[in-house]
């Protein structure tokens, strides 16, 4: 390299085109190394719901729930009710479900419903928490624009 009387260096600029190249070089494999962990990620992805619908098959089929089958099952007392629920366990049984006919007791019918007004009272609070997150968002934006 030689030096010339303004300060500049001949011969620099070749140095510092091999470095851009070596740094090229490393992003092209980084590149690649990112295009490989991508298709690998997209074969795993695609052949776990292959794989579960291979061990779905394998086991046994799904018994019909029956009326019959609800009336086996224990509720809570009303005793063990007084006493509260600290844990939680008690909250949340087959004695929380709403029975057309008391007198009949619980039938498929009261269960299917009641999945059905949980799924409706699920869907509503979810779009209920966005639209508070929305809100909350809009106030944050005012905040930020006005320099607070």
């Amino acid at each position: 390299m030689k030096a010339l009387g303004l300060g500049l260096v001949v011969g620099g600029r070749a140095h510092r085109n091999r470095g851009l190249e070596d740094e090229g070089a490393l992003m092209r494999n980084e590149r690649r190394s990112l295009a490989v962990a991508l298709a690998v990620l997209g074969l795993v992805t695609i052949a776990a719901p292959a794989r579960a619908a291979d061990e779905a098959a394998a086991e046994a089929p799904a018994v019909a729930l029956t009326t019959a089958d609800l009336k086996g099952i224990s509720t809570p007392s009303a005793d063990d009710l007084a006493k509260g629920d600290p844990g939680g366990t008690l909250t949340g049984t087959a004695g929380d479900i709403v029975m057309a006919d008391p007198k009949a007791g619980l039938t498929l019918a009261d269960v299917v419903n009641q999945v059905g007004q949980n799924r409706i009272a699920i869907n509503f609070v979810w779009t209920l928490v966005a639209g508070f997150l929305v809100m909350f968002m809009q106030a944050g934006f005012a905040l930020v624009e006005t320099g607070l």
